[in-house]
């Protein structure tokens, strides 16, 4: 014998009319606020996990060595953010122009700033462009993943007796800030920024295709 389904108890009513009204309005009233808190909380927590996903690069350079003594100059990139960064494009821009990253960036470098200067030091080097130029790091930057906190020398170009006139000659024009760098990085989130050394905040950008870069560079 299948035992009677218990209905549900109707919602009683005060018998008046306007009290039922103002009843219904209320409860309208709360579940229109309850949503709303409900969607404010979700943005508000949607805020903080992008803050504590959010890398900011920052680019610098310099010529002494740990002693302080003249010996190397050197690129960097650092993640000061709580989040990692998609470093997308990273470049050397020399007098306002981006330099061709394939090949011997250091040479590149300096045929861009130094070319006379260049030119002598190859001459005294017997036409050996390794004595003149002398020895250099280089670690590659675009296309990688870089942690909250992590740093990468992109390049480390040592200072010899056979390079020190060429090589004091870029690092004039590094000093003078005819030679810097250039990232564009993005977050987990698809945030884009391009940051520039010497250059303070980071620039927001739709995205590091070449396009948007391109409108960034004029």
């Amino acid at each position: 014998m299948m035992e009677p389904v218990e209905q549900p108890a109707e919602v009683k009513k005060s018998g008046r009319p306007w009290v039922d009204m103002v009843l219904s309005v209320s409860a309208v009233f709360i579940s229109a606020c309850s949503l709303y808190l409900a969607q404010d909380s979700s943005r508000a927590m949607e805020r903080l996990v992008q803050a504590n996903s959010m890398p900011f690069i920052q680019l610098g350079s310099g010529n002494s060595t740990d002693d302080g003594q003249l010996g190397s100059l050197a690129f960097g990139i650092s993640n000061a953010g709580t989040g990692p960064a998609r470093i997308h494009d990273f470049t050397y821009v020399v007098d306002g122009e981006p330099i061709e990253m394939s090949g011997h960036v250091v040479r590149r470098i300096i045929e861009a700033c130094c070319a006379a200067e260049a030119e002598t030091a190859l001459a005294q080097a017997d036409g050996d462009a390794l004595r003149a130029i002398g020895a250099d790091l280089t670690t590659p930057v675009s296309n990688s993943f870089l942690a909250a906190g992590g740093n990468v020398s992109a390049l480390i170009w040592q200072r010899t007796p056979e390079n020190a006139t060429l090589w004091s000659a870029v690092d004039v024009a590094r000093q003078r800030g005819r030679i810097t760098t250039r990232a564009c990085y993005c977050s987990l989130f698809d945030e884009c920024w391009v940051a520039e050394a010497n250059t303070f905040p980071p620039r927001p950008v739709n995205s590091c295709e070449p396009e948007d870069l391109a409108r960034v560079e004029r």
